[in-house]
């Protein structure tokens, strides 16, 4: 009984220690070529990705961002010594930043896809 506890909770430990993390929604280069300036309006934005991370005004002009972040720890990271000299995270950063005129239609916008590496190990 006592071993099957220490497996159990062994295991628990490192799925938690193994699983990824992520925020918001994510979004592929065809949904947003499918973005038509003057044409799609906030509310199909919002269909397409919800409701937007941040929404402010930016010289007079409404402006709302989508974001979605994606970070995976590298499987060299729980390797006893390997992990202190190679260790890093696997990260994914997307954000939509759009524009809209009077009516609520997109009067331009800005995406952006990035995939860092972060480092965490002496090399």
């Amino acid at each position: 009984m006592k071993i099957t506890l220490i497996l159990l909770s062994s295991l628990l430990c490192l799925i938690g220690m193994t699983s990824c993390a992520s925020v918001g929604t994510e979004m592929n280069s065809s949904q947003v070529q499918q973005i038509k300036k003057g044409q799609t309006t906030r509310s199909d934005l919002i269909a397409q990705f919800g409701p937007p991370m941040n929404v402010g005004i930016q010289g007079g002009t409404k402006t709302a961002m989508w974001h979605h972040n994606t970070v995976k720890n590298k499987a060299q990271n729980f390797i006893p010594i390997v992990g202190a000299f190679s260790g890093g995270i696997d990260m994914r950063q997307q954000m939509l930043m759009v524009t809209f005129d009077e009516q609520d239609r997109v009067k331009d916008y800005t995406f952006t896809d990035s995939t860092p590496e972060i480092k965490t190990g002496i090399f």
